[in-house]
């Protein structure tokens, strides 16, 4: 049997106001508009109708209402839409007591607080009354010490009132025997200082013109040029008795010459053509070309060729037929006795050659090549 209790969740006991909120919130949920349906809610209306006359015990599907329209499937929705609300219920009990609690914690966070609080102050007060009181008894000791202050300038201000001198006969005698003997460790250093140079003299004049001379002859002393290398001979002395010509000294003095100046490359800027130039601080010929990593390779008079390698070129792997010579510059040089690019007719037959990941072009080789060898020519 479903009353119309049942339908609302209400019962004998409930106030009209409980009915009433019933009511709007299952009419709220059931409303065509939010899911619901017409008949659906025309079973609440009757529902709440009959309950507010204090009908609500009558069974709901003996009603003309019931008997005429088919609400089965319809109280599913209903027990639904209770259940929800019996369940939103607890929730809002729920949430009551948690914040029942909340509350109650703040509360006692707050009185520990404040407990706390309290105590700070007490303390502080406490602290700020012992500081009054040293400060009391700082400033007694204060006006003490000027007191005193006082009273010891003044009776200084009355004992050297009247003459300032110092009578000799109140000197201890300690204080006597220490002036006494200062003033005679002072003279006796004066002494000393004055009986050294007449010491001196004495010898000096004493010894002859020896050691007047030695002192001459020092001042005189000059020394050899520092550009000139001075022959040392290793003289026996038994052939100096033997042989009077040993005690001839060979004094021939051997000037330091200058070394010549080495020869260097000119640095230009032209890529890949070989041109005919002369080495710096100096008129002997060369040919050469550079490449585009500012490497050169040089072909002179009196030398194969060379590669001279850019230091700022990192190859990783330098060709075998290279042979280092020397550093000069930047340049890393190389002899080239063999192989790939050690000959004129390399060069002649080949448009550019691929040395140590460089190319070198042989523009203008044969021009170039012909030219150094006149050149070459005119200096034998």
């Amino acid at each position: 049997m479903t009353s119309f209790h049942d339908i609302l969740g209400t019962n004998q006991d409930s106030p009209q106001s409980d009915i009433k909120r019933r009511y709007k919130h299952l009419s709220n949920r059931s409303h065509p508009d939010k899911g619901g349906s017409k008949a659906l809610m025309q079973l609440i209306s009757e529902a709440y109708k009959y309950v507010s006359e204090g009908k609500g015990q009558q069974e709901a599907f003996n009603t003309d209402y019931v008997q005429t329209k088919s609400v089965e499937k319809y109280l599913s929705q209903i027990h639904r839409l209770q259940n929800d609300y019996r369940h939103l219920k607890e929730e809002r009990d729920t949430l009551v007591k948690k914040l029942a609690s909340a509350q109650k914690e703040a509360q006692q966070a707050f009185a520990d607080s404040s407990m706390h609080i309290n105590n700070m102050k007490n303390t502080a007060s406490n602290d700020v009354g012992k500081l009054q009181e040293e400060n009391i008894r700082l400033a007694q000791l204060l006006a003490e010490a000027r007191r005193e202050l006082a009273v010891n300038n003044q009776s200084h201000a009355v004992s050297t009132t009247g003459n300032n001198t110092v009578d000799p006969t109140v000197l201890t005698q300690k204080v006597a025997s220490q002036i006494k003997s200062l003033g005679y460790f002072n003279a006796k250093r004066v002494g000393l200082v004055l009986l050294v140079p007449v010491m001196l003299a004495v010898l000096l004049l004493s010894a002859g013109k020896a050691p007047w001379q030695a002192v001459f002859a020092w001042f005189n002393h000059q020394d050899i040029e520092p550009n000139a290398i001075a022959t040392i001979v290793d003289v026996n002395p038994l052939d100096v008795v033997n042989n009077p010509i040993a005690n001839q000294v060979d004094t021939t003095v051997v000037l330091a010459i200058d070394p010549a100046p080495i020869a260097r490359i000119q640095i230009d800027k032209v890529i890949g053509l070989w041109q005919l130039k002369f080495y710096e601080n100096s008129q002997k010929p060369y040919i050469a070309v550079r490449s585009d990593k500012g490497s050169y390779i040089v072909k002179s008079c009196d030398s194969g060729f060379e590669y001279y390698l850019n230091e700022t070129v990192r190859s990783r792997r330098l060709s075998a037929n290279m042979i280092f010579d020397r550093q000069e510059r930047h340049f890393i040089v190389y002899d080239i006795p063999y192989g790939k690019g050690s000959s004129a007719v390399n060069w002649s037959d080949s448009k550019s050659l691929l040395l140590n990941e460089e190319y070198f072009s042989n523009t203008g080789f044969s021009e170039s090549f012909a030219r150094l060898n006149n050149a070459c020519v005119s200096l034998i």
